[in-house]
């Protein structure tokens, strides 16, 4: 079976697949969001520093949400605008 083919008879509607890639890049935006945001409670520089990337690569969603709160709870002290979130 060609590539077209495989196309022309997937058994979800087109609509269906347009909603799942909003979903995943909807999905993919949060990842990194959250990684920026170790990457700048962490004390790195850039953006998103390289090191974050390394050491979130293969955490799960809820253990890089883990990550950031751990984080947040250990530099608050020092972002006083923190705590008012």
């Amino acid at each position: 079976m060609s590539e077209k083919d495989l196309i022309a008879n997937l058994p979800v509607p087109d609509e269906y697949l347009i909603e799942l890639g909003k979903i995943t890049v909807m999905y993919g935006a949060l990842e990194f969001s959250i990684d920026r945001a170790i990457s700048k409670l962490a004390g790195y520089e850039s953006m998103l520093d390289w090191r974050v990337s390394v050491m979130t690569a293969h955490l799960t969603f809820q253990q890089r949400v883990n990550a950031l709160g751990t984080l947040f709870e250990q530099v608050s002290e020092s972002y006083p605008n923190l705590r008012t979130l």
